[in-house]
């Protein structure tokens, strides 16, 4: 596929720039994609889709900034999930429960650490908080984003994204007080 997408792409040192953009970001995007659509065949399309895309507009992607270029590529794979996945559904939107799974128990939890009903609990403690703060929760905890990658991603300030998942972490903290869910 990559000699494809090189072959949209005139000059040698823009080859060699969306090589490597390629090697750099591929995983990334198919996790992601795969997190939307949880199917690897239609993951691999949506990749396909973007990295088409991204050859297509390559020149005025090329001299964006690497923290800009990641957050287009994430943009750009997640719109080409969202489509295929409408395309196999047949819904005009896309729930947040399928693109951000929580209910997804982490691997290396001990059942005396978390039992499933505490898990689910907190499962939904994060759902009840604000998009903004479950977002940013996510993105930090389970996507194990940077500060720095999540501000990309969302458009916004380091700062912020710090007192986001500051604000977050106590509202949290308040719900699970409030329920009384111990972790």
């Amino acid at each position: 596929m990559l000699a494809l997408y090189l072959g949209m792409i005139e000059t040698p040192e823009e080859k060699t720039a969306f090589e490597d953009l390629y090697n750099k970001y591929r995983g990334k995007m198919f996790s992601l994609a795969y997190s939307i659509l949880k199917n690897y065949h239609n993951a691999e399309e949506a990749v396909s889709q973007a990295f088409f895309t991204i050859a297509r507009n390559f020149s005025k992607i090329r001299d964006l900034s690497p923290v800009k270029q990641g957050a287009y590529l994430k943009i750009t794979v997640k719109n080409a999930a969202i489509d295929i996945y409408r395309k196999e559904t047949g819904e005009n939107s896309t729930p947040i429960e399928e693109i951000e799974d929580f209910t997804a128990a982490p691997d290396d939890v001990s059942d005396e650490v978390l039992s499933e009903m505490n898990y689910n609990k907190i499962v939904e403690a994060i759902r009840s908080l604000p998009e903004q703060y479950g977002e940013c929760l996510y993105l930090f905890h389970v996507r194990e984003l940077s500060i720095k990658e999540i501000a990309a991603h969302l458009y916004i300030e380091p700062e912020a994204v710090k007192k986001r998942l500051q604000r977050a972490r106590q509202k949290l903290r308040k719900i699970l007080e409030e329920n009384e869910i111990t972790i």
